[in-house]
């Protein structure tokens, strides 16, 4: 049924949308040509009202009125009426009093005029189009033309002629207008002046408040209102730009929703047979589909709990039912297929488990173990037996316990998939022995709670390893310290020989010994100066401090503090562009950085002061990178990696000063921070040294023990 009614009811909707979009496409059509009609009947009561105003301007010309006949001026007056088509005319003085009304008799004394409008004739010397008013002499409604008579430029007299509401509403009904509509002009006043239907009943009276606002606000239009009868219509109007007048022309509603209603309601009553039938249809095929698929449940419920078919399918009624028998027939033998696959897989998997060189722990969100392979049995002591009975605690240190499983619980809240252990743990054995351990632990949801894996490693091997090693650098570092310290007492022995030598002999020497005592002391200076320098490299890491927040604007500040000597030598500018980051460092080796930096830019830098310009900018991959730019003599790029190894210098002593360490120091101590440093520069033009710090992280409580 549902499905009939899908098929049915949409049809009916766009057959009904259908219908309603034609209704609507005509009415905006008659409404189209109601306005073009409302246009045609303004324009031609402005041709009626341009017609009366022509006739009393050529009558304005007259020369009996010129000559203050006004006798004879009344008998052209009386005759001018009828070719006018109009009521009567009337001549206003100066004052604005009438001086004669061809309605009645030369002589006769008249009232005052009541058409305001028509004084304005007088005062502004243009013609006036006159809205409905009471006539004094006839007592009826009028409008009028009003047009001036100017003698010796000033406005002399006043001529007006009158037009009844019937002669106007014979321009209503002269075009062919549907019975049901009605026209009406309004003057603007929003009175009504003429109308198609009960003038008698409505002349004079106000227009509707709709009409009368939007007819305001545009010259032409449509809109829905009711007439003055309160009948419901859509109103087209166009008003005049000669006289300000509207015409309106009202459709009434019912004319246009009556065929919308019987197209309406044909379409319902096809759409309820239509149904009817068609849901009888659907009743009397849908009891054999019901049927068929009834006798599928059986089948399909054996078949999804992991049985085969035991019996064949039944006999369908319909062809999709086949073809659904036919996929139960195919699913079963994929299900065979599946579950052998599964099999071999878990066997596969579990080999690989077990053959495993670490130890694999599964737990379940409750911390109980539930898969211990037989590395995992060697390496802490327990059989399998033993060790899927208790949690996984039990190969924690007593110790470590409750946080171990605060963070496990927190790693699986957190949703994290993998997680490598960062910090020294330890495992427990079953003797007691804690051991150092490498673990990883990655987590996975299986019917809705969460299953944890560990794979584990015992590193004491690599502990012992790492701890001989950090032991013989400590010697090695301790050896270059003692033999740089020693090797300085000597050269400065040999220094003062030379200069007792060359204080005390040395007016009975030659030039020649002297240049060699001179190149001797030379030399002492160089090997004193190169013992210092790896004095210096040896005892990085021997003097190393833990590291604290260091802002490197107060590192290069100390930096220029300690070199204020060398810098006011030389000239030289040093310029920090923005401010420097603040990170997790040594104080006292970052001075020595920026000291080596700062000091090779100024070295290096020849026939024009040093010029030195020091940056940072926090990459994506949050590092801090620091750059030291100078407009020094440069680096060819074939030399960029050799200058920062020990004792590779590109120049001589005697071209630049040096021992070829201080670049050494600079990426030792960049390396013990973290980053690393490079250098941009082309020979000649100038030399950028870069280093990279990272960014101090911000703390975490969800690491794994």
């Amino acid at each position: 049924m549902v499905l009939v009614l899908a098929c049915i009811l949409p049809a009916a909707i766009m057959v009904g949308g259908l219908i309603a979009f034609q209704y609507q496409q005509e009415r905006e059509s008659l409404t189209d040509d109601a306005i073009g009609e409302a246009r045609t009947l303004a324009f031609a009561v402005d041709q009626r009202l341009l017609i009366v105003k022509a006739g009393l301007t050529a009558l304005a010309t007259s020369r009996s009125l010129r000559a203050g006949d006004l006798s004879s001026f009344y008998e052209e007056a009386k005759a001018t009426v009828p070719e006018l088509n109009a009521e009567n005319i009337v001549l206003l003085g100066p004052d604005g009093q009438m001086i004669l009304n061809t309605l009645k008799p030369f002589g006769t004394p008249l009232p005052a005029n009541k058409a305001s409008q028509l004084t304005q004739v007088l005062q502004s010397g243009k013609a006036v189009f006159a809205d409905l008013f009471m006539g004094s002499v006839a007592g009826k409604r009028r409008v009028a033309v009003g047009v001036p008579v100017i003698h010796d430029g000033k406005v002399a007299y006043s001529i007006n002629a009158s037009i009844t509401p019937e002669r106007l509403q014979t321009i209503l009904l002269q075009p062919r207008l549907t019975p049901d509509w009605i026209a009406a002009i309004y003057d603007n006043t929003g009175a009504v002046v003429a109308r198609t239907r009960d003038q008698q009943r409505f002349v004079g009276v106000k227009g509707t408040p709709v009409v009368a606002k939007r007819v305001n606000e545009v010259a032409e239009g449509a809109m829905q209102g009711t007439t003055l009868e309160g009948d419901p219509v859509i109103a087209a109007f166009s008003r005049s730009g000669l006289s300000g007048w509207t015409v309106v022309i009202a459709i009434p509603r019912d004319s246009l929703t009556a065929g919308l209603r019987r197209s309406m309601l044909w379409l319902g009553a096809g759409t309820l047979l239509l149904l009817a039938f068609t849901l009888a249809l659907a009743q009397a095929l849908g009891n054999g589909i019901v049927r068929t698929t009834q006798e599928l449940i059986a089948p399909a419920l054996a078949l999804g709990s992991g049985e085969l078919l035991s019996a064949p399918l039944p006999e369908p009624s319909f062809r999709e039912a086949a073809q659904v028998g036919q996929a139960l027939a195919q699913a079963a033998g994929i299900l065979s297929g599946a579950t052998r696959a599964l099999t071999q897989s878990e066997a596969r998997l579990r080999a690989i488990v077990e053959s495993a060189m670490d130890a694999v722990i599964i737990v379940d969100e409750d911390h109980r173990i539930i898969l211990f392979n037989a590395a995992a049995e060697t390496l802490f002591g327990y059989s399998r037996q033993e060790a899927l009975v208790g949690s996984v605690e039990r190969l924690v240190p007593e110790r470590r316990r409750d946080e171990f499983a605060a963070r496990l619980d927190a790693f699986g809240r957190n949703g994290n998939r993998y997680r490598r252990s960062t910090q020294v743990l330890f495992g427990l054995h079953r003797g007691g022995k804690e051991f150092p351990i490498d673990a990883a632990i990655s987590q996975f949801v299986e019917d809705g709670k969460r299953i944890y894996t560990f794979i584990i490693r015992d590193v004491s091997e690599r502990d012992r390893a790492h701890a001989d090693l950090v032991r013989s650098n400590l010697d090695l570092q301790q050896f270059a310290f003692v033999a740089s310290h020693d090797l300085r007492t000597p050269l400065r022995s040999i220094e003062g020989y030379l200069h007792l030598l060359e204080k005390r002999y040395g007016p009975g020497l030659d030039a020649k010994a002297l240049d060699l005592i001179h190149r001797a002391s030379n030399a002492v200076l160089t090997l004193d100066r190169l013992t210092e320098d790896l004095l210096s490299y040896a005892s990085l890491d021997a003097q190393a401090k833990p590291f604290t927040t260091i802002d490197c604007n107060e590192i290069l500040a100390d930096t220029v503090r300690l070199m204020e000597e060398v810098i006011t030598e030389s000239n030289a500018s040093i310029v920090s562009a923005g401010p420097l980051p603040t990170v997790l460092g040594d104080r006292t080796q970052l001075v020595q950085l920026f000291q080596n930096l700062l000091s090779n830019s100024i070295t290096y830098c020849e026939g024009q002061p040093p010029q030195i310009r020091i940056t940072s900018n926090l990459d994506s991959d949050a590092m801090w990178t620091v750059s030291v730019a100078d407009n020094g003599i440069g680096i060819e790029s074939r030399h960029h990696e050799r200058i920062f190894e020990v004792f590779k210098r590109l120049h001589t002593s005697s071209e630049y000063p040096g021992t070829g360490i201080g670049l050494a120091v600079c990426r030792r101590v960049v390396g013990r921070h973290g980053g690393r440093i490079w250098v941009d520069s082309a020979d000649g033009r100038g030399s950028t040294f870069s280093f990279t710090l990272p960014t101090i992280p911000e703390p975490r409580h969800d690491q794994a023990t």
